[in-house]
């Protein structure tokens, strides 16, 4: 009989089970298996939070592959395809570059609630992991230099242990009327939020004592000699040894990983949980369920553009001849249309905050789209002062006087730009929704 073990059965904790996910979805097994990822995430964010009962064939062919209501699975078997494929595909991984994670995830057969257990603690047939273990160190490649990536990771593994509810509770603080008000719906639902990190295409760079074997198990691509002078010159490499690419799309942003940090830790203080997502893993149904905040501009987060598709103000991605921008659609008195640094050299940036109505009409939805990563941090943080939504809601109350319920705005922050980073935010442009 196959084994059907759930994390509810397990003494592993969720940061353990989120960790193991993590690793698998970042791998190189996975990187090119995207519907792949997004089957595994998905049933195991619903396991993860207790909802294993819920999953089935229909339920993951709407919202993972996208059929319709009237999906029959007689007629369309993709799940049951997908299943075998995530099924061989992680016993590659484990078989692999996997091969000393502490904690291996598996899809029994004839189910697809996804078991987490202790590497080789639960014999065939068992239902349970016997014993929690601490993670043994792995052995892996030493990286010198990942471009945007591994620092990001790190503070998102931080973020993800307070999201998970490790942090102790005992240093809540009440925000203040200004904070409650800018922030009552959020407040008072209970759920918290889900934050999603943006998924933007990358190369991490890495360099070796010399040339890399023909073999296909590394991956490597290697460069050009003007593209190898450029990159030794940009990362102040040392001398000797050879440069290789590895194309990644499971890193994010340093500027959305700060940002998730500080929206966490206000989250935290308020007694609140808050979760963490991929964009790429991000459906609409989690929209319909879940208050989210979507970090990052439509560039690389490709939920930005159909959320903000009727709003006045907007963010266009960067084309062949125009740099990212935050665009002003029915611009007002001596309002510009367009608000863009003006590169190369500039100390001013900007980031565009909207605060909606979720698609349901009962949840929230928050985008914060900097023009660069260190706008998207400082707008993090004017949200989650005291004196700037102090500021923000003054502004809010004469725009609209009298108003009642949620708020629900745009507003465009200039950000002080400093060695690339943003030191302040102050707010140029409000229009109440």
């Amino acid at each position: 009989m196959p084994r059907t073990m759930n994390r509810v059965e397990s003494p592993l904790k969720p940061v353990q089970c989120e960790e193991a996910l993590q690793l698998v979805l970042q791998s190189q097994t996975f990187a090119r298996a995207e519907k792949l990822q997004r089957f595994l995430t998905y049933v195991s964010e619903l396991t993860l939070r207790g909802e294993s009962g819920g999953i089935h064939e229909r339920r993951i062919a709407v919202d993972v592959f996208g059929r319709g209501e009237d999906y029959s699975p007689g007629e369309d078997s993709v799940v049951r395809r997908q299943a075998h494929a995530l099924r061989h595909k992680l016993r590659d991984y484990y078989a692999s570059e996997g091969n000393l994670d502490s904690v291996q995830i598996e899809l029994p057969v004839g189910s697809y609630v996804p078991a987490f257990r202790v590497r080789g603690a639960a014999p065939e047939g068992e239902t349970e992991v016997a014993a929690p273990v601490v993670p043994a160190p792995k052995v892996r490649p030493a990286w010198v230099f990942a471009a945007g990536g591994v620092l990001a990771v790190i503070v998102i593994f931080a973020a993800g242990w307070s999201m998970r509810g490790l942090l102790s509770p005992a240093g809540q603080a009440a925000p203040d009327d200004a904070m409650r008000e800018l922030w009552g719906a959020w407040l008072t639902d209970g759920g918290g939020a889900r934050i999603c990190f943006s998924n933007p295409p990358g190369t991490t760079v890495r360099l070796f004592d010399g040339p890399l074997s023909t073999n296909p198990e590394h991956r490597g691509l290697p460069v050009t000699a003007e593209q190898e002078a450029s990159l030794r010159e940009f990362f102040r490499f040392k001398n000797g040894g050879s440069i290789y690419l590895y194309p990644v799309a499971a890193q994010t942003k340093m500027g959305e990983a700060l940002a998730g940090v500080t929206l966490t830790s206000f989250f935290r203080q308020s007694g609140l949980p808050v979760r963490a997502s991929q964009s790429r893993f991000l459906s609409w149904e989690t929209l319909r369920q879940e208050n989210v905040i979507l970090l990052g501009h439509s560039d690389s987060n490709r939920w930005v553009e159909p959320v903000l598709h009727n709003a006045p103000l907007t963010l266009a991605p960067t084309d062949q001849s125009r740099a990212a921008r935050i665009v002003n659609r029915k611009p007002q008195g001596e309002e510009r249309a367009e608000y863009t640094p003006a590169l190369p050299q500039t100390s001013k940036s900007y980031a565009l905050v909207s605060m909606l109505a979720g698609v349901d009409g009962r949840h929230q939805v928050l985008v914060i789209g900097g023009l660069d990563n260190s706008s998207t941090t400082a707008a993090a943080e004017y949200l989650s002062t005291a004196d700037s939504a102090r500021e923000l809601v003054r502004r809010l109350r004469a725009a609209a006087p009298g108003h009642q319920g949620p708020w629900h705005f745009q507003a465009i922050l200039e950000t002080d730009v400093r060695d690339t980073v943003a030191v302040k935010a102050a707010l140029l442009l409000l229009r109440v929704l």
